[in-house]
């Protein structure tokens, strides 16, 4: 009689324990990836860094324009950083299409930061930069991240409505490298509603 109550309260205890366990293991596991993920991120800094040394100037800014938007969901703060030393880069080589890149990127980055005002802020700046310049292949990219952000914002109808005139872009420019993303983005948008 004594065994047939003790064994439910060991067994009790004994789940106790493994579940203590497979949590504990669990959060050492968790931690073991977020020093692994953190350890990648410096390497590909220092990487981008090196490969940034040894380009020649003609091409330093399309290398820290193509650094810039790679990092956007690596290291944000990174990606930050080098789009605005694009941005002055370009301003200084008085190069309108890069300086309109560079501000895309800069809005891209405070979107996927969360800013999304500042994000507005940099986008608007880019549509009026594209605009004076006549360049329509960078205002495909300006709809696509005036869409993001409204979207993210819950304003879904403003949305779709950029989505739609980034459509319209890639139609009529013919830029069909552009079509899977704007795709997968309007239905995001769609799945939102």
């Amino acid at each position: 009689d004594l065994i047939n109550k003790l064994v439910p309260n060991i067994l009790g205890m004994l789940e106790r324990l493994f579940t203590y366990l497979k949590v504990r293991q669990s959060f050492i596991y968790l931690i073991l990836l977020l020093l692994f993920t953190l350890n990648n991120r410096a390497d590909i800094l220092d990487s981008i860094n090196k490969q940034l040394q040894k380009t020649q100037d003609s091409l330093k800014i399309d290398r820290i324009l193509s650094s810039a938007n790679e990092l956007i969901n690596i290291n944000n703060d990174s990606s930050l950083l080098y789009a605005r030393t694009a941005f002055t880069l370009a301003e200084q080589q008085k190069n309108p299409q890069k300086k309109v890149l560079a501000t895309i990127l800069i809005g891209k980055a405070l979107y996927t930061k969360g800013d999304y005002n500042s994000a507005i802020e940099e986008i608007d700046r880019a549509y009026k930069m594209s605009i004076s310049i006549n360049d329509s292949i960078h205002l495909i990219d300006v709809f696509q991240v005036y869409s993001l952000i409204y979207s993210k914002l819950g304003d879904f109808k403003k949305a779709l409505d950029y989505s739609q005139q980034a459509f319209n872009l890639v139609g009529m420019l013919n830029q069909q490298e552009k079509l899977a993303d704007l795709v997968r983005e309007t239905g995001n948008i769609y799945f939102s509603f």
